[in-house]
């Protein structure tokens, strides 16, 4: 077990408290109190005194994307900065994927799957949603049995915390993914007992999208894939639509 000791901790779900203590042991909290009732009566095998610090949870940041955490670019319309994401990203190798990752406990949205390495070997948190994309409906399963094939190549990530890094799937956007490819990936989610996150709503060229198929989002399938391959509008604005 191990022992952290401040002067002030502060367990979130409770008032400060001074002169506090957390009890741990392989990654998991035991206990959170003052140090007199936390501090076991057997020795521990790591102490650490803080003195004149707080103690709080770690932070989650819930929705992020590491890979993307090196992309530096001056604001412009999302049209824009979708296609020259896309673009740069296809050039990128692995280990330019690790080397973004470098943040803590987080639920990472991620199209190579590499963010869990850097996690684990990190001694960190988090759920990697694995993202698909998809448009077209008469390729859903050929799309999500190549991504499936992928996520099966990654080890059970045990790293410095024992289960610590667990994988989910990400639908991208209905804008990007078809109500085909949603389903397909709920229900392999569910099979695997996966988590799932998806965008939605994130500006209005999606509810112009959906609704008609056409707008800035329209340009952008056209100018990355040639053309759209069995997508048609639901008319519906966004969370309707799914």
């Amino acid at each position: 077990m191990e022992l952290w000791v401040a002067d002030l901790v502060c367990p979130v779900d409770g008032p400060p408290i001074r002169r506090g203590a957390v009890l741990t042991s392989s990654g998991r909290v035991l206990a959170v109190g003052e140090e007199a009732f936390v501090r076991p009566a057997e020795p521990v095998a790591e102490e650490r005194d803080f003195g004149r610090a707080i103690l709080i949870p770690g932070l989650v940041n819930a929705h992020t994307h590491l890979e993307l955490s090196g992309l530096k670019r001056k604001p412009g319309p999302m049209e824009d900065w979708i296609v020259s994401l896309v673009r740069e990203m296809r050039g990128w190798p692995a280990h330019l994927f690790l080397a973004s990752a470098q943040i803590g406990a987080v639920g990472d949205v991620s199209t190579s799957g590499e963010s869990a390495t850097a996690i684990s070997g990190a001694g960190m948190r988090g759920v990697v949603f694995h993202e698909v994309l998809g448009l077209d409906p008469a390729r859903a399963d050929e799309v999500l049995a190549e991504k499936m094939k992928a996520c099966d190549l990654f080890p059970e990530y045990k790293g410095l915390i024992p289960n610590a890094v667990r994988h989910g799937l990400s639908p991208h956007a209905p804008y990007s993914a078809s109500l085909a490819l949603y389903r397909a990936v709920l229900k392999e989610a569910r099979a695997r007992g996966w988590p799932v996150a998806t965008h939605l709503g994130e500006s209005m060229h999606e509810v112009e999208f959906l609704q008609d198929g056409g707008g800035a989002l329209a340009r952008v399938h056209h100018e990355l894939n040639g053309q759209l391959h069995g997508f048609k509008p639901s008319g519906l604005r966004p969370a309707a639509h799914l």
